[in-house]
């Protein structure tokens, strides 16, 4: 499937996500980094969590690759923008939201092919090794 449009959404605004679905973009990026002020990021992993959780066809079942169940969902990609690797933040953002099978992890601040070597690894070792990587720099 091409990803033609892709939309941002603060991951501490669970009110956005939901609308977010009947967007009709491509792909949903639930933003954990720059849209989350730090004393909101624990709330902002559960937010998302609960959302990947909750839409139909994401629980930890769900296969790799499956689309959720409403019509607004069929075509949908969910990618979450985790904090950088070297902010000590992405371990427990990937503890979070690893549960609701995302599509992708959305890297920022990548610096060339270590970064997503890291990321990677980090991925394989929660068992998520099927998960998309989008590296942005």
């Amino acid at each position: 499937m091409k990803l033609r449009s892709l939309l941002f959404v603060p991951g501490d605004r669970p009110e956005r996500m939901v609308k977010a679905l009947a967007s009709g973009a491509d792909a949903l990026i639930l933003d954990l980094e720059d849209s989350v002020v730090p004393a909101k990021k624990a709330e902002a992993r559960a937010a998302v969590r609960a959302f990947l959780c909750s839409c139909a066809g994401r629980s930890p079942e769900r296969r790799l690759g499956e689309t959720g169940l409403l019509p607004a969902q069929e075509h949908m990609r969910f990618f979450v923008r985790v904090n950088p690797l070297d902010s000590g933040l992405i371990d427990d953002d990937l503890a979070a939201i690893l549960a609701g099978n995302p599509d992708g992890i959305v890297l920022p601040k990548a610096e060339g092919a270590a970064s997503l070597a890291a990321l990677d690894a980090k991925l394989d070792w929660a068992g998520a090794d099927g998960c998309s990587i989008l590296p942005v720099a």
